[in-house]
């Protein structure tokens, strides 16, 4: 809930309370005031920022896509679902071997664990894309090492064009 505080000033508290009864009557109210203003405020920025990214990588011209250690898709723009003819419901949890050629997910994943293990990011390679209904495609693809809060490797960005 929202206060105006003395000052004038919009205040996010919570506010909860409990009744007093005596003799079947409500004679006061206990109850607190949380000041939960700096968490809604951050939430909402970090919601805003989200939905920037969100909206600037689904409308990049580029094949977008997120990888965890086991080359799971955990994140994929628009592009990579147009490409792959897929929704991306349908496309997180799976990997290369579930929707490529498996020549061309060996070579994916063998990719995938060269880049986590020297968490060196692979740029601009020329890599053929073969699905899994024989069609093929040519792309410059990147692969950027991802790391988590403690800088440890938790997957991998993969940008394809």
């Amino acid at each position: 809930m929202v206060i105006i505080t003395k000052k004038g000033e919009e205040r996010w508290v919570n506010v909860g309370g409990k009744p007093i009864i005596k003799n079947g009557k409500i004679v006061k109210v206990s109850g607190t005031f949380q000041d939960i203003h700096d968490q809604v405020v951050a939430e909402n920025k970090i919601k805003q920022n989200q939905q920037l990214l969100t909206t600037l990588i689904d409308n990049l011209p580029l094949n977008v896509y997120v990888k965890d250690l086991d080359s799971k898709k955990i994140l994929v723009n628009k592009a990579e679902c147009e490409y792959l003819g897929k929704s991306a419901k349908n496309l997180l949890g799976k990997t290369d071997f579930d929707l490529y050629d498996e020549e061309v997910a060996k070579i994916s994943r063998e990719e995938d664990l060269e880049v986590i293990r020297t968490l060196k990011p692979m740029l601009g390679k020329e890599t053929i894309s073969v699905k899994k209904d024989g069609e093929t495609t040519n792309f410059l693809t990147s692969k950027i090492p991802l790391f988590d809060t403690e800088g440890k490797a938790s997957g991998l960005i993969g940008i394809g064009m």
